[in-house]
């Protein structure tokens, strides 16, 4: 009957109130544990009772505690988690309680956690007790997590209680010295966790406890100091080393032990004192007591074997002389005794023990009485028979002893008097096991080679029967199951009678007569790898004829003799021998094979040159073995044999892993053997045929005299081959090979950069192939160390090259399975990486047997599943299995090959678990293993499961990397193959993750990270498959839609929460705009939330202009932090540094943490103040000690800065962090003391810190990587810098020095131009260089040139640091640099002291060219000298310096200005001779460099053909003084043009030689001469790539043209130096314009785009062979070279790996358009297809100049510190005019139209882009007034008209990576044209003529030929100034227009006002280009119209306005509705 819960809690209550007897209470109480109450009342019971203990006068201490313990039981019943949390108030309780109490044992006290008002002090120890009863209680009353957590506290608390019972009561201290000595129940290594002094006081306390009770009146007196006893000796036995200082504390108390009176009567006292006392001699204490102790012990009491050893240690190792007293002489009984002990030991099984311990450890006498004692303590076991009470004791005494260090030694004697015991006494058998710490069963199983052949073959038949009970097996399954140990043991015996009866026990149990064969066969294995391991045991013989007997049985034909035995079980072998290597490895207490390495010599003499058949695995062993301490020796010879066996061909292909396998004992080998080993090495080099291939493999020689040779000889044929050679190998096979040569390759890599430097020209060539690869092993690396530590020094030695100047690209090597395994191939490819990418490495590092067969199986089954056998990979039965075999590494193969046909067998059982998951799991690990088990479950095609259950295993041992690989595969099947039930369970689990604020709190922060990181990869995942399946044809657009439904069910808001918390910036914005758009119904409007979101992320992504725009959007008042992250990224650094203090100096400390300090003084570090800096870490460290190692990090590196040595080593000496800059200075202040080994250390981690950041997946670009790469950089010049001056003293010059110096200058140039980034770079370099010189260097003069300072102010002088600048100017003078002044006037100019700056140069005397310049120049700028003065100056300088280009510009410049911009025809006489000096100027500067060419060579030109054209209106002229002069300029530039022609480089010609084309038509003949010429230069420098600007004159309607066209390649077919390859190019070109030409009028009458055969045009499938360049945009438009000068003659502007056209594709298309263009393709040397456009009846000679402006722009963009870090270009692309109304236009793969996007959108969501078109006509068109139409256009069609093109970026870009940086391209792409087509004035901008390129996200424009503000002139004005419509707005994202577009915009205008005098030269030669619009006027009105052109263009770029203003006025007015809806209707400004 169940009891009334109502009327038991009335009676509890009464009880309470009553004060009732704890007696009656506990028996009520133990009704409610009979009922099921509710929890919280348990809870309540506990307070009550621990309330009634106060209450109560005689306190009933074991009532009270067995109380609460029932109550704790039934709390533990109902929730684990509550009964925890009573176990922590109960430790509070006791924490508070004990402290209250010691602090004042005699004052009542208030105790918070009970009660409000004091409690007397008596009434506290009454509690204390209570307390420390129950938690004894709860710890032995159930073995739960809850519990095991009180243990720790056990050990902490026991010393206080036993210093508060001296003080007691005698039954509150017998109470509590009983409950005290019950925890040895606890004492376990995997519960104990302590360090030496608690460990220590703990055994004190015990010590105190057994002394107190010896003093109690306690009836339990003895029991109790038994249960001390235990504690005692089972604490020892856990114990750490006693600390020195307590151990003659710990001898007195235990000599007061010795000495009790009791010590008589109560016998377990010497099971105290004797264990405690063996503890004091092994620390070497002297126990003057013993002696006596001894005597007086023996006899009342026997001593055990332990104790009779422990007294014999004591005389063994404490007395020197023997004396005749009583005790002396029976300590000599004693040790007689054991003597006699071990005789009988010598006589039974135990002689050889005896022997190996005498002959092993002789030397050890520790170690010898340890091995002797337990000798004779299991010689006591063997010689017990029925005495079970002794047989217990003496396993204890074997059990306090240990077997961990007995090395297996009593394994066997141990395991069969358990065997002999089953019977007759099994508690014996289990005590034997659980001194193994295991079961009975398991210990029987574990030693069943030493007891199943003995219970065989024993006489004992029941012995047998007993063994299989108790392994629950019957007879047949024991013997089968150890068939292996019955054959090894009958085989081996000498006992001939023994095996026999063996061998007839099997015939009989198995009845068969064929058993044996039977047997043989099933475990041969087995049975043949465990012989082969006794071949070097002292019966080795035996174990040979053992062998040859296993031949015999097997009767295999093929097994011969017995090498070819040996040879087929060899892996099998060498797994033995790996099993040996792990036991070592892991110091195992028993080897099972403790000769297994001289058996493997054996077997490897047996097998010769068979070996070579296992070489991977074989030099694996060899390798694993060499690593272990003291093996080198024998790893060697195996080495030697191995090598010595192999032919000369595989001994080749394996050289690579063989030097490096015997390179890595060679460092802990003697110099004999590195002798032997030098000499072998040489030895088998030589016999090798070293191809590239091979030495590639080989790694660094480490310098050692041994191996000198070896060294020389690879160095020597490494020079043979070519750097380009090499760095093209290196980087292709880094990428596929495995970890092994990997390494090799690298370490090559370094070998030549370390050789020739970054700067060698083939290095610098493929600087981005060598960066894109170091990039990525330092990614794919991550576990492999030393990989990841030469890939940093590679990109410390190449530096931080600047992001603009190379094109790094990551590589993405992830397997994605496309077709839902159904492709053989995509499994193939899938099997292939897990076994590179996981499996390979794990074997190569696996530290265990099982690890290793573990991976061996899953590689075997995978390779299987995927195709792969020996049928596959060595025959012809399927070439594209053998095909992916080849592509393996050599290495790899070697290691699968064995696979292929093994046999390895395994089965488990796995939980199947209950979803969702995540909630009830403990752990991160418990989740993942548990979802993967639910997973593989779920999958219901067994083919596909196989992939993922052979990999189970592995995830269950905790390959978690595997695991989350294969979780996101595994989960994207289930949701193409899966049912909808299978979907919402995974969907359940991912958002149980995402569910921040359920149920599941009890999880720790780091799991809910980790686990939020796994969902965000799942998702990222399933991404990446979709925009992958949706660029690969013929995939089911149903499962793309299904994927996409399955991403979609996860909230936006959570995902986005999850991203942010996972580091998954970008997929954060993603999310969190998505969720913006479904909530926020007002576009641009945000809540306060909101923005704080936005500003979270947007802090970490690569997009600082949208942090500011955040910021500007906030409406409310920022608090603190927002305003210094406002300030931050501002760069308003001082301003934030400001903010920081001020918290910093808050009272509050709790406020202040690592954080805060870290911004704080990145402020102060990126505003120079390092003064500040060190100060304030000075203070800050008074003021936060706790913060000492932070703060200190930053005054060590403010210290090394500032110079102030003392500082930084006051630092060096004090607690610092391991942070880069720390560490950085660490090694600079180690350098200075000499302690170049600890600043190599400092290095190495701060090194190695930042590639544990290139890991990160954030930072898988260069950009994001960019300022690692620079700190492995500077970690690279401070190594440089300390050691180059080793040079220097070995050179005994200061060449070395100097040549660094260079090469930093060179590399510098190199680097970002971001000042902070130089100014890190050069602060380094300030103080390394010249600061760390070795003492042992002496300087006897000055060397430091100042030329760091002189760079440094330089830098800071740009970047507006100033007074940075003035003291880098200031160091320099003083140090006497050359020309020093000339920086210090451009500082004076700057900071805006210019009659200073002036005044300064004027006094300088002997003024160097630049000073003379610089001069002239600010006198010119300050315009208060005279133009003749200002002139004269110049010529002087242009007279000092003739050939100096910048010279010669400005004196040109000067005269250009006094021109004031006019045109030749209205100049007088002296203008014209002022132009003359202008063009002379200009040329001879173009005949010197090329740094002024956009600006020289366009105004050149302009004023060149302008005399011409004066020249030929000679008749119209009357001023004959005008025609008289400008005939004398004109002959003059004539003159100066043909004599310095061969100065002016070819390449600068070729920039603008279309335009040098189109004025060939020009009337003046001398001009026609002069640009023949200099074309017909070009055309010969560059035939392949010119020639294409030579065709359209062809067909020209103006005869000049046509004719000068046409001589000009006459004149180079028929030249006689050419040998006709001129003429060869010539006649291709013509034939091909000839067919194209027919191509492009080829009419059709098909109505959509269709296919047709090259064939059916003639002559175009015969193309062929052309010597002529593909013409692509980067062969039309060359790139002018860096540096430029008169020095540099043979400057290369265009590469020489341009493709050239080796044919036609055979198929071209007819497109859809009025023109009917038609797409063909060219296929180019280099493999490639390079797609086309043939359009006919369109001029396409203006989009060509557009494109070749646009890549002017692009330079400039590229030139500019802003525009390069936002990486601002222009999309450009191959227009080729090849007549006037046709040509060829480079198509552009997956380029979409803006109208077609979004029509695409719209017909999603239900609207046709038709009826929209039609209603917006019918709207716009009825609307006849502005405010008319902006009203329906906002009213009623923009409604109609939502913006979708944001989708576009979803659909196509799914990875949110890749999403953030298509829409960042397409913003920027979009808003530089956008400014760029608002200065030209470029129209037609509508929903068609403006592109998106699918995978990149870059804005395209075409049809870019109404130039000019042509658009104001049609008969609908084009009124906005670009196209800024609502969906290009809204695909911005959230901030729309604000931050990146607008700053893009702001930037780009920027670099067009600064570089407005280039862009208006070469405007001008546009306005005079004969194909522009206004050529076709009159003649005198062409001028005017050119004019009126570039003032609008002058005005566009600089209005007067500033930057922002104009900006802004721009967006609002193009993306304003008014002017939107004027707009022309086809205009489409509603798309």
């Amino acid at each position: 009957m169940e009891p009334d819960l109502s009327g038991l809690y009335a009676l509890i209550d009464s009880q309470f109130q009553d004060g009732d007897d704890i007696t009656e209470i506990y028996s009520n109480i133990i009704k409610c544990a009979e009922a099921d109450l509710d929890v919280d009342y348990y809870l309540l019971l506990i307070n009550r009772l621990l309330t009634l203990v106060i209450q109560t006068k005689l306190t009933k201490y074991n009532e009270f505690s067995d109380a609460i313990n029932e109550v704790f039981k039934r709390i533990v019943a109902q929730s684990s988690a509550i009964a925890y949390k009573v176990c922590r108030e109960f430790i509070q309780l006791l924490k508070e309680l004990v402290k209250l109490y010691s602090s004042n044992p005699r004052t009542p006290c208030r105790v918070s956690l009970l009660v409000d008002d004091p409690i007397p002090a008596n009434m506290v120890i009454r509690i204390i007790s209570i307390v420390w009863g129950s938690i004894c209680h709860f710890v032995s009353c159930e073995k739960l997590a809850c519990t095991q957590r009180l243990y720790p506290h056990i050990w902490y608390y026991a010393p206080k209680i036993m210093d508060i019972a001296k003080n007691v009561d005698n039954n509150t201290l017998q109470y509590i010295l009983e409950i005290t000595s019950m925890f040895y129940e606890c004492h376990s290594m995997d519960r104990v966790c302590f360090d030496n002094i608690q460990s220590t006081e703990y055994l004190f306390s015990l010590l105190t406890g057994t002394k107190y009770i010896l003093s109690t009146p306690s009836p339990k007196k003895i029991e109790v100091v038994g249960h001390y006893a235990k504690s005692i000796k089972s604490w020892i036995k856990l114990l750490h080393p006693i600390p020195d200082y307590e151990l003659h504390h710990m001898q007195d108390v235990l000599a007061s032990l010795a000495t009790n009176r009791l010590y008589k009567s109560i016998e377990s006292l010497k099971d105290v004192i004797f264990p405690l006392s063996n503890l004091l001699l092994d620390s070497h204490v002297n126990l003057p007591w013993f002696d006596k102790y001894i005597s007086d012990i023996s006899r009342c009491h026997s001593l055990t074997t332990l104790q009779q050893a422990i007294a014999s240690k004591y005389d063994e190792w404490f007395k020197e002389e023997e004396d005749l007293s009583l005790s002396t002489s029976l300590r000599k009984r004693i040790r007689l005794e054991s003597v006699d002990e071990m005789d009988i030991c010598e006589g039974s099984q135990m002689a050889s023990v005896q022997q190996h311990i005498q002959t092993r450890y002789s030397s050890e006498p520790r170690k010898v009485w340890y091995l002797k004692t337990l000798s004779m303590l299991v010689a006591d076991a063997e010689s017990i028979k029925d005495d079970e009470e002794l047989m217990m004791e003496t396993l204890n005494d074997i059990d306090f002893l240990g077997l961990a260090d007995s090395e297996g030694l009593f394994d066997q004697n141990l395991s069969l008097i358990a065997l002999s015991n089953l019977d007759s006494n099994v508690t014996t058998s289990k005590k034997i096991a659980s001194l193994y710490q295991l079961e009975l069963a398991h210990f029987l199983f574990a030693h069943i080679c030493y007891v199943l052949p003995y219970a065989v073959s024993s006489n004992d038949t029941t012995m047998l029967d007993s063994l299989t009970t108790t392994l629950r097996m019957t007879e047949k399954q024991a013997c089968d199951t150890g068939a292996c140990h019955l054959f090894v043991c009958y085989l081996m015996s000498e006992d001939q009678n023994f095996s026999n009866r063996g061998f007839e026990r099997l015939q009989s149990i198995f009845g068969s007569d064929k058993v044996i064969p039977q047997l043989l066969k099933s475990h041969h294995t087995k049975i043949t790898s465990y012989l082969a391991m006794k071949l070097a045991d002292s019966n080795g013989d035996r174990a040979e004829a053992a062998l040859l007997k296993v031949i015999e049985w097997t009767n295999d034909p093929d097994i011969k003799t017995l090498s070819d035995f040996l040879n087929k079980y060899f892996l099998a072998i060498l797994a033995r021998v790996s099993k040996f290597i792990t036991q070592k490895r892991e110091k195992r207490r028993a080897l099972t094979h403790p000769n297994a390495i001289q058996a493997l010599d054996k077997v490897l003499k047996y097998l010769g040159k068979d070996v070579q058949a296992h070489t991977q695995q074989a030099m694996a062993i060899f390798q694993a073995l060499g690593e272990l301490p003291m093996m080198q020796l024998e790893a060697y010879k195996l080495w030697k044999c191995f090598v010595n066996a192999l032919p000369s061909d595989k001994l080749t292909t394996c050289i690579g892993p063989i030097v490096r396998g015997i390179l890595c004992i060679f460092i802990r080998c003697d110099d004999m053997v590195k002798k032997e080993i030098g000499d072998l090495l040489e030895e088998t080099l030589l016999v090798c045929n070293l191809t590239m291939e091979r030495l590639l493999e080989l790694p660094s020689i480490p310098s050692f005299a041994e191996l000198n040779n070896v060294s020389t000889f690879i160095e020597q044929k490494r020079d043979e081959l070519s750097i380009e050679q090499s760095i093209y190998a290196i980087c292709k096979r880094a990428r596929s090979d495995d970890a092994v040569n990997t390494l090799t390759l690298v370490e090559e890599m370094h070998r030549i950069l370390e050789k020739h430097g970054p700067l060698h020209s083939v290095i610098a060539r493929h600087r981005s192939m060598l960066y894109t690869v170091l990039l990525y092993l330092s990614r794919k690396s991550g576990d492999l160390q030393n990989i990841r530590d030469i890939a940093a020094e590679c990109l410390g030695i190449l530096g931080a090259t600047d992001p603009s100047q190379i094109e790094v690209k990551v590589i993405e090597d992830d397997v994605v399975v496309l077709k839902n395994f159904t492709d053989p191939a995509e499994n193939r490819e899938l099997v292939c990486n897990i076994i590179i990418k996981h499996l390979i490495p794990a074997f190569q590092a696996a530290s265990s047997e099982d690890t290793q067969l573990y991976v061996q199986y899953a590689m075997q089954n995978l390779l299987r599943f995927a195709g792969f056998n020996t049928r596959t990979v060595v025959g012809n039965e399927n070439p594209a299995v053998q095909k992916r075999w080849k592509a393996f590494p050599m290495t790899v193969q070697k290691t699968l090959f064995p696979l292929l046909e093994s046999s390895f067998r395994a089965s488990w059982v796995f939980p199947t678990p209950t979803a969702p998951i995540y909630p009830y799991a403990d752990s991160y690990e418990t989740w993942i293993k548990r979802w993967y088990y639910l997973l593989t479950r779920t999958i219901a095609d067994d083919t596909v499961g196989k992939i993922f259950n052979e990999c189970t295993p592995l995830v269950h041992r905790d390959f978690f990397g595997l695991a989350l690989d294969l979780l996101p595969c595994m989960i994207l099947h289930i949701i193409l193959s899966g049912s909808k039930e299978s979907h919402s369970v995974i969907i359940k689990e991912l958002l149980c993750v995402l569910d921040m604020d359920g149920l599941q709190r009890t999880h720790t922060e780091k799991m809910q990270r980790d686990s939020l990181r796994v969902v965000v990869l799942i998702t990222e995942h399933c991404r990446k498959w979709i925009r992958r399946a949706q660029r690969l044809i013929g995939m089911s657009k149903m499962d793309i839609a299904t994927v996409r439904d399955f991403l979609e069910q996860i909230p936006n808001d959570k995902m986005a929460i999850a991203s942010f918390r996972s580091k998954a910036y970008p997929q954060a914005l993603m999310h969190l705009e998505q969720h913006i758009k479904a909530t926020v119904k007002e576009p641009g409007k945000f809540t306060s939330e909101t923005l704080d979101s936005l500003r979270q992320i947007y802090v970490h992504i690569d997009d600082p202009d949208g942090v500011v725009a955040v910021f500007s959007l906030f409406k409310r008042t920022l608090d603190v932090s927002e305003e210094i992250s406002q300030y931050e990224h501002m760069g308003e650094w001082d301003s934030a540094s400001v903010l920081y203090r001020n918290i910093l100096d808050t009272p509050d400390q709790e406020s202040v943490d690592t954080g805060l300090l870290s911004g704080y003084f990145n402020c102060l570090r990126t505003s120079g103040s390092n003064e500040l800096m060190h100060s304030e870490a000075t203070r800050l460290i008074r003021k936060y000690p706790k913060f000492i190692s932070r703060l200190n990090a930053y005054r060590a590196e403010a210290s090394w800065k500032l110079k102030d040595w003392v500082s930084l080593e006051t630092s060096a000496s004090q607690p610092m962090e391991k942070s880069f800059d720390a560490c950085l200075a660490t090694s600079i202040a180690h350098f200075r003391q000499g302690n170049d080994l600890a600043a190599l250390v400092a290095i190495e981690n701060a090194k190695r810190g930042l590639m544990d950041h290139l890991l990160s997946t954030s930072h898988d670009s260069y950009q994001q990587s960019y300022d690692y790469i620079l700190g492995l950089q500077m970690l690279h010049e401070v190594k440089q810098s300390r050691f180059i001056w080793e040079d220097a003293k070995r050179e005994q010059s200061y060449t070395p020095v100097k040549n660094l110096q260079e090469q930093w200058e060179k590399q510098f140039a190199m680097v970002s131009p971001a000042y902070p980034i130089q100014k890190k770079l050069l602060e380094l370099r300030q103080t390394v260089l010249f600061d760390l010189i070795p003492k042992s260097v002496s300087i006897s003069t000055t060397i430091d040139d100042g030329s760091l300072w002189l760079a440094a102010a330089k830098a800071a002088r740009k970047h507006g640091d100033m007074a940075t600048a003035l003291q880098a100017i200031l160091q320099a003078d003083a140090l006497g640099t050359p020309f020093v002044y000339v920086e210090r006037a451009k500082w004076y100019w700057k900071n805006n002291e210019k009659a200073k700056a002036i005044k300064y140069l004027e006094h300088q005397p002997n003024r160097i060219a630049k000073a003379a310049l610089l001069r002239a120049k600010y006198i010119e700028a300050t315009e208060h000298v005279d133009r003749t003065t200002i002139l004269s100056i110049y010529k002087e300088v242009n007279r000092h310096y003739p050939e100096w280009e910048k010279a010669l510009y400005y004196v040109g410049r000067f005269y250009d200005r006094n021109l004031n911009a006019q045109d030749v025809q209205q100049m007088n006489s002296k203008q014209m001779k002022i132009a003359g000096c202008v063009v002379n100027s200009y040329i001879r500067a173009l005949a010197y460099g090329s740094k002024y060419f956009y600006y020289t060579m366009p105004r050149f030109l302009t004023l060149w053909m302008e005399f011409g054209e004066v020249i030929n209106s000679f008749p119209t002229m009357k001023d004959s003084q005008a025609r008289n002069g400008a005939f004398e300029v004109f002959s003059t530039i004539n003159k100066a043009l043909k004599d310095r022609l061969h100065l002016i480089q070819p390449y600068q010609f070729a920039m603008v030689l279309p335009r040098l084309v189109s004025r060939l038509s020009h009337a003046n003949e001398l001009i026609g001469e002069i640009l023949m010429k200099i074309i017909g230069i070009v055309f010969v420098a560059y035939p392949r790539s010119t020639i294409w600007a030579l065709l359209p004159p062809a067909e020209s309607r103006n005869e000049k043209l046509r004719l000068r066209a046409k001589r000009i390649l006459d004149l180079a077919e028929n030249n006689p130096e050419d040998n006709r390859s001129l003429a060869t190019i010539i006649t291709q070109a013509r034939m091909f314009t000839k067919v194209f030409k027919v191509l492009a009028n080829q009419e059709t009458s098909h109505e959509h785009p269709q296919k047709f055969s090259s064939k059916t045009i003639p002559g175009l499938f015969e193309i062929s062979n052309l010597e002529i360049c593909i013409p692509s945009q980067k062969a039309l438009v060359p790139q002018l070279p860096e540096v430029s000068s008169v020095n540099n003659q043979n400057q290369q502007i265009l590469s020489d790996d341009l493709p050239l056209i080796k044919g036609v594709g055979a198929f071209y298309e007819v497109m859809r358009s009025l023109q009917q263009p038609k797409k063909f393709s060219l296929i180019g040397t280099d493999g490639k297809t390079y797609n086309f456009l043939v359009k006919r009846n369109d001029d396409l000679r203006k989009d060509a100049r557009m494109m070749e402006f646009n890549h002017m722009i692009s330079t400039f963009l590229k030139r500019d510190t802003k525009a390069r870090e936002r990486d601002l270009y222009i999309r450009t692309y191959g227009i080729i005019p090849l007549g006037e109304n046709w040509g060829l236009i480079e198509w552009v793969n997956n380029l979409h139209p803006l109208k077609a996007i979004v029509a695409h959108e719209w017909r999603h969501i239900g609207i046709d882009m038709k009826n929209i078109n039609m209603l917006a006509r019918k709207l716009l068109e009825s609307a006849k007034t502005p405010e008319e139409k902006e009203k329906v256009f906002v009213k009623e069609l923009l409604p109609k008209c939502p913006p979708v093109f944001n989708k576009w970026f979803l659909e196509h870009f799914p990875e949110p990576s890749q999403w953030f940086m298509s829409r960042s391209r397409y913003i920027r792409t979009l808003a530089v044209m956008s400014i760029i087509g608002y200065i030209l004035g470029l129209g037609d901008r509508h929903a068609e003529n403006i592109l998106f390129d699918q995978t990149t996200g870059d804005c395209v424009h075409v049809d870019v030929n109404m130039l000019f503000d042509r658009g104001q002139a049609l008969m609908v004005p084009e009124i906005v100034p670009f196209r800024l419509t609502h969906n290009l707005v809204d695909a911005m994202g959230a901030l729309r227009y604000e931050g990146m577009f607008r700053r893009t915009c702001e930037v780009t205008l920027d670099v067009m006002r600064k570089n407005k005098v280039q862009l208006l030269s070469v405007f001008e030669t546009l306005t005079h280009d004969p194909i522009t619009e206004w050529r076709k006027k009159s003649p005198s009105k062409v001028q005017e119209a050119a004019r009126e052109q570039l003032r609008k263009i002058d005005i566009k770029i600089d209005s007067g306005r500033t930057i922002h203003d104009e900006v802004n006025e721009l967006i609002i007015h193009a993306s304003s509705n008014k002017y939107l809806s004027q707009m022309f209707v086809g205009w489409a400004s509603y798309i």
